[in-house]
């Protein structure tokens, strides 16, 4: 049996393959290894559709593989065998997951597991959530004797360290799945601490950020050319990340200049809903960042906006103002109505699309098909 270090060294190669996904072979070759198979794979089992599917394997032949997703998962006897004893942190050994009698009778070892040249396992389970079933499942040779109780030890000290490896993963995998939906946004959106330090942002702020064009970001900051224009950024940055700052708050957009001479960048902070825990020395976010180019942001058609969420024509033409990173006083000229009718339509616009900042419209907004503003 694998000594208690060779063990320990595995379970921490489980957790760093749950952040880099390219090192799950390199971890079953070692658990192949430690627990004495000749191949190793990781399976997702569907019990209500009696299906399986291999997620990573070592030491199995792709021709085989693809042949068990199309085909030979449905006849898995040995599945067939434990569905009902599937358990969390178990280990079913070959004997208890169904008689070889009935496995060398069934197609699925005449046809599948015979020329593959590996009939024997065991079942050691580390996930289960309703009909879902992750095993790591270790296989041998037709002339080896069967798995026994040394090497199921060894599985179960592994499985409670693969079942959080396997919780890592999933959580990671959420992170990316929304910074996908961050970088697909067409503005900037960047969080930041109160002091304005850059924490994250999305793929067009640091297009932004690299072009260099009056909004950049040095030594972990957000920087501007002018020094008026810094102290209104830093003013409004610190001002959203007030504990006391209104949920209802509408930040007006700072407005930066462009070396280009291109139309301002507008920068709108707001404070984020929830504030967010850190280790220590670690910086946390306070407040997030919409950065919109005027010449790139596409805005929101007025008349679809009108059917969407069953806004006025006006309340509609008040949005995309908004949209275009316009303040109250700004739109309420533009518009030609008075200051205190646009603070109104603003009201109802928010009541109507279930928001409750500036930011959080411009955000919804962009969502919507759009065309793209003319100079």
């Amino acid at each position: 049996m694998a000594s208690e270090v060779e063990l320990l060294r595995l379970s921490l190669l489980a957790y760093e393959a749950a952040t880099e996904p390219s090192l799950w072979p390199v971890f079953l070759a070692r658990y192949a290894e430690l627990i004495g198979a000749d191949a190793t794979l990781i399976q997702a089992h569907d019990l209500e559709h009696h299906r399986s599917q291999i997620e990573v394997s070592w030491g199995l032949n792709p021709v085989f593989q693809q042949s068990y997703h199309d085909y030979y998962s449905r006849l898995n006897i040995w599945r067939r065998g434990c569905e009902t004893r599937y358990a969390v942190g178990g280990v079913l050994m070959e004997e208890e997951i169904g008689p070889r009698a009935a496995l060398v009778r069934s197609e699925f070892y005449n046809d599948y597991l015979l020329p593959m040249g590996l009939t024997r396992t065991m079942g050691p389970v580390f996930f289960k959530d309703g009909a879902l079933v992750l095993t790591a499942t270790p296989m041998r040779a037709e002339h080896r004797a069967p798995f026994g109780e040394q090497e199921r030890a060894g599985a179960k000290h592994l499985l409670p360290h693969l079942a959080r490896a396997n919780l890592v993963r999933q959580r990671l995998e959420v992170l990316r799945a929304g910074e996908e939906v961050l970088n697909g946004l067409p503005y900037g959106v960047a969080f930041l601490t109160a002091q304005g330090r850059v924490i994250q942002a999305n793929r067009a702020a640091e297009t932004t950020f690299q072009q260099q064009d009056g909004l950049t970001v040095r030594d972990g900051l957000l920087r501007v050319r002018s020094p008026s224009t810094a102290a209104a950024l830093k003013h409004s940055i610190r001002d959203a990340a007030r504990p006391e700052a209104p949920a209802d708050a509408w930040p007006s957009p700072v407005l930066i200049e462009r070396r280009s001479s291109r139309r301002a960048y507008q920068v709108l902070a707001a404070p984020l809903r929830h504030r967010f825990p850190s280790f220590a020395g670690m910086p946390r976010p306070e407040v997030v960042a919409l950065i919109i180019d005027p010449d790139q942001h596409p805005v929101a058609i007025p008349e679809l906006v009108e059917r969407l969420y069953g806004l006025t024509k006006r309340e509609a033409a008040v949005a995309g103002k908004l949209a275009q990173g316009r303040t109250v006083e700004q739109l309420a000229g533009e518009l030609g109505m008075r200051y205190e009718t646009a603070r109104t339509h603003l009201r109802r616009i928010f009541d109507k699309t279930g928001t409750s900042r500036q930011g959080e419209l411009v955000s919804l907004l962009a969502r919507i098909p759009k065309y793209k503003v003319e100079a």
